[in-house]
């Protein structure tokens, strides 16, 4: 099992934005290699309870 996961994809300015929401903070996150690789010009964000009012923002 791959466990590659990404929760939420939106495109604006031509450029990809995947997000993975996270409640814990425990444990590392693992960006997903395989999106990064297929989408090099992508930007990759772990949103957590510390950040979520940033990201809405």
């Amino acid at each position: 099992m791959l466990n590659n996961e990404i929760d939420f994809i939106e495109e604006y300015g031509g450029k990809l934005y995947a997000y993975e929401f996270k409640y814990g903070t425990k444990g590392k996150v693992k960006f997903p290699k395989r999106f990064l690789e297929s989408y090099p010009n992508s930007d990759y964000k772990v949103i957590t309870p510390d950040n979520f009012f940033e990201f809405i923002w």
